[in-house]
């Protein structure tokens, strides 16, 4: 089974400073200290020199995407000298998009002006919650007003392609603040929207406060009720559900995100930052010391690496592609199982145990599309998928 996109090369950049790391986050990122910000930087544009073979052999870019982390913290002239260090081995005018990730708090028309004549044309707003309350639980530095702002900016600045991304099952959080965030975010009329469930991570704040029982997670049926809500109210308002967690306009999905969920190559730079070709996965030390430490060294700075067998990409097959509108192609499966449709539904039906399979999904050109219904329930059902194939093999 081979990955799609594999002509394209899309591009991540890890930028892993923050002015004060999230209750919530587990990402690989650190309390600035603002005077690492330059020695960072050319320490990635070090990284991409030491990649220049690589990049030459594969020198079609369709996107680049600034991830964090707090992007935001980069400087313009410091955009523009990573694209000098790439434009002297790839192409960037067949780049189709360019993100970068900002916090609302940290922004305003100056600098985006400034990005966009970088060549940026795509802009994520992290947000989060329209209410101060909520965003004070996740341990946000930004307010209500800073998002209205940050989109009227983005508008301002001629950001054609502008995401939201906002979070549910916030402890506190209500389906009443949750319709009233879902309707703020629609009423922006933003081209992209991203909702993601909480989840308490291992060694985050918001973890250890519900180790100690001072918060207490929602009930999964309110979360349930969020997602159907958020699926409803988008819908009607010409959003596509296209993935598990996003919603765009039409012509809007992410390009750069469709790359991984379709198996396609990426290249990442910078502490943390992971990398496919196709065959091999392979990832950088995630300590900014560490990282910095390796490229001062002249060597690349990646901390391991993993051959990908057969049954790992048969695994992520599954994985990925049930999470988006495209669904799971049973043909791919039978040249790799020799199991026709007919027989994984009917095992996936006996493993499920559900009633009706068909409320969670359908089956269309050979192939199995989640809906909204199934994608709460995803995990659940990728791995009775993954177990009937184990079972095969």
């Amino acid at each position: 089974m081979s990955p799609e996109n594999t002509k394209n090369l899309s591009i991540y950049i890890h930028v892993p400073f923050c002015k004060r790391k999230c209750r919530y986050c587990a990402f690989a990122s650190e309390d600035c200290d603002f005077d690492r910000i330059d020695p960072y930087v050319r320490a990635l544009i070090q990284e991409i020199d030491l990649r220049s073979e690589y990049l030459m052999k594969n020198p079609e870019l369709i996107s680049i995407y600034f991830g964090g982390g707090s992007p935001n913290l980069l400087k313009p002239e410091h955009i523009f000298d990573i694209l000098c260090a790439f434009q002297k081995y790839v192409k960037l005018n067949s780049l189709q998009e360019f993100t970068i990730e900002v916090n609302p708090g940290g922004i305003n028309s100056g600098l985006l002006s400034k990005y966009r004549k970088a060549g940026i044309n795509r802009i994520s707003i992290g947000c989060q919650s329209i209410h101060d309350r909520e965003l004070k639980m996740l341990g946000r530095i930004h307010t209500s007003k800073n998002i209205i702002d940050a989109v009227r900016f983005a508008s301002d600045c001629g950001f054609s392609q502008r995401s939201l991304d906002f979070i549910y099952g916030i402890p506190g959080q209500t389906l009443e603040s949750w319709s009233e965030t879902l309707h703020q975010a629609i009423s922006t009329g933003v081209e992209h929207i991203s909702l993601y469930n909480l989840i308490f991570e291992k060694g985050t704040v918001l973890n250890t406060m519900r180790e100690k029982g001072k918060i207490k997670p929602l009930d999964e049926d309110l979360e349930w009720q969020m997602y159907d809500l958020a699926h409803q109210m988008l819908a009607s308002s010409g959003y596509i559900h296209y993935e598990i967690s996003n919603w765009a306009k039409s012509g809007c999905e992410a390009i750069h995100n469709s790359v991984y969920w379709s198996g396609g190559k990426y290249l990442g730079f910078g502490a943390a930052a992971h990398s496919f070709d196709g065959e091999r996965r392979w990832w950088n030390y995630s300590a900014v010391d560490d990282y910095l430490r390796k490229i001062s060294d002249g060597k690349l700075p990646v901390e391991s690496s993993e051959l990908l067998t057969e049954a790992n990409v048969l695994a992520e097959y599954v994985l990925l592609r049930l999470r988006t509108m495209g669904g799971m192609n049973f043909h791919d499966l039978e040249r790799s199982t020799g199991m026709t449709s007919t027989e994984i539904l009917e095992k996936l039906q006996d493993k499920l145990k559900l009633p009706d399979l068909e409320q969670y999904g359908r089956i269309t050109d050979n192939r199995l599309v989640l809906n909204h219904h199934g994608w709460f329930i995803c995990d659940y059902i990728i791995e009775n998928v993954l177990t009937i194939i184990e079972e095969k093999l």
